[in-house]
C-alpha cells in the first residue's frame, strides 16, 4: 500500500540557470544566458504561488545582444505531490526590465517544470517557460503582427524550509526527535 506524505514544505525557496531563445521581429535568434531566483508558497500539496527575480539576455546574430530583468508571479499546479517525480505547471504576469530599469514592460508567461525530490529538503528540476511582452520594441524594432516574445528554459534546484510529512518520517529526522526526547 502505498503512503501519501506531502514531500514538499509550504516554503521553497529555488535557484536555476539555463538560456533564453528569442522569438521577435529580427532574424537568427540565438541562445543567450538566464539566471532565477524564486520563493514559493503553497497553499495546499497541489497548488502554490511562486514569485520570481530573473537576470538573462535576448540576442539575435549580428543584430542584438540586450540584457534584462524581470520579476514574475504565477499560480503554480503541482501535478504529482505525493511522488518524488512530479511535474509542475504554473502560469502568471509579470514584469520586464531594460536600461537600468528605465524602460518597463507587462509580460505574461507559462511554463512547465519537472522536479525530483533527492532527499525530503532538496529536489532537482528543469524547466522550460514561454514568456509573451506587452512590448514590440524589446528588439528595438516594431515590425510584423505579434509582440516581441522569447523562450526560457534551465535547470535548478529547489529548497524547501520548513517540516513536510516526508522529513517527519525519514529515519534522520525520527532519530534526532528521540535524542531530543532523553
Amino acid at each position: 500500500q502505498r503512503e501519501f506524505l506531502d514531500r514538499r514544505s509550504r516554503w521553497r525557496f529555488d535557484v536555476g540557470a539555463g538560456g533564453t531563445y528569442a522569438n521577435n521581429d529580427l532574424p537568427n535568434p540565438d541562445y543567450e544566458y538566464s539566471i532565477t531566483g524564486g520563493l514559493r508558497y503553497n497553499f495546499s500539496p497541489f497548488v502554490g504561488i511562486y514569485g520570481t527575480a530573473n537576470k538573462y539576455r535576448i540576442k539575435n546574430a549580428n543584430a542584438l545582444n540586450r540584457e534584462f530583468a524581470s520579476t514574475d508571479f504565477n499560480l503554480e499546479y503541482t501535478v504529482l505531490p505525493y511522488e518524488k517525480f512530479s511535474p509542475t505547471i504554473y502560469a502568471g504576469p509579470g514584469i520586464n526590465y531594460a536600461s537600468n530599469f528605465e524602460e518597463i514592460d507587462l509580460k505574461f508567461q507559462a511554463g512547465l517544470s519537472l522536479e525530483y525530490l533527492i532527499s525530503p529538503s532538496f529536489g532537482l528540476k528543469v524547466y522550460g517557460e514561454y514568456n509573451a511582452t506587452l512590448s514590440d520594441q524589446l528588439d528595438y524594432v516594431i515590425s510584423g503582427e505579434r509582440d516581441d516574445q522569447y523562450y526560457k528554459f534551465g535547470a535548478g534546484i529547489n529548497i524547501y524550509l520548513g517540516n513536510n510529512q516526508a522529513k517527519e518520517n525519514s529515519p534522520k529526522f525520527i532519530k534526532r526527535r528521540e535524542a531530543r526526547e532523553l
